[in-house]
């Protein structure tokens, strides 16, 4: 009997020695933090000072356009107020006080353009003021347990108190591009807003979208970029394949989309594994 077990102990060992099973290279990236997950299962594949709180500039946006398409009032018309048309610095629409814009458009504008201007006029419209509107931003990530996460305003300009992490914002993205509309509007690359100024003269404004990512990856379908002198080249990126869809979040870059690249391509393989 014993001569049996260890004959069967030897065959099993050969087995396990000569059918490996095959693995990816972890990819070496340049970013000072970064994640990848599982879209659908919150998985998470690859991390790096995932849970240090970081300046997340224009990923800041994220948060800003899920609360206003969740509030459901996409079709009104803001007006827009004097606080949003004095935003100038950073990426803008140029908006003036009085200007008549939709909701969508003004949500297109903040995440396709990341026109700072937008997000104050979408804040002061939704909440009544700019302050009002990030006590919204702070309680939806209360809810969705972002636990490393707070806002001090609503277009990511860095400050001392105003930080998020890798896995904050990509657990933010996995419950984000759950929603149709916010999906439909992260994987767009182009596109037009509507504006009406005082004197009731229409003008149409092109946008395109500032991730590059959209363009350079087979299946990207999103998500934001976010640049700021002190939170460096961010980008979280999102893309299907095969079905399975992963994000990627890369905080304070040298290459942010060759960094997200290496992430993706690594989970993509992992999961062909």
């Amino acid at each position: 009997m014993s001569r049996l077990f260890y004959l069967f102990m030897a065959i099993l060992s050969g087995l396990l020695v000569f059918t490996p099973v095959a693995q990816a290279e972890e990819p070496e990236i340049t970013a000072s933090a970064a994640i990848l997950m599982d879209a659908a299962t919150g998985q998470i594949y690859y991390e790096k000072n995932a849970v240090k709180q970081r300046h997340p500039a224009s990923l800041t946006k994220i948060m800003t356009a899920i609360v206003v398409i969740e509030t459901k009032i996409g079709g009104e018309e803001v007006k827009v107020s004097s606080e949003a048309a004095k935003v100038y610095i950073g990426s803008i629409l140029n908006l003036n006080t009085g200007d008549r814009v939709s909701v969508n458009d003004l949500v297109k504008g903040a995440l396709w353009a990341s026109a700072n201007d937008s997000t104050v006029a979408l804040a002061v419209h939704t909440a009544g003021t700019h302050d009002g509107f990030v006590d919204m931003m702070n309680a939806k990530a209360f809810l969705l347990g972002l636990s490393g996460t707070h806002y001090l305003n609503t277009n990511g300009y860095s400050k001392p108190n105003h930080y998020s992490t890798a896995r904050d914002l990509a657990q933010l993205a996995r419950y984000c591009l759950k929603n149709r509309e916010f999906a439909g509007l992260v994987s767009t690359k182009q596109g037009e807003i509507k504006l009406i100024n005082k004197q009731g003269k229409e003008k149409i404004i092109q946008l395109s979208n500032t991730n590059r990512f959209l363009n350079m990856y087979p299946g990207a379908n999103g998500v934001k970029t976010g640049t700021t002198s002190q939170a460096g080249n961010c980008l979280l990126s999102s893309a299907t394949r095969g079905g399975r869809q992963l994000i990627a979040v890369v905080l304070k870059s040298h290459n942010r989309y060759g960094d997200s690249q290496k992430l993706m391509d690594y989970g993509f393989k992992l999961l062909q594994n």
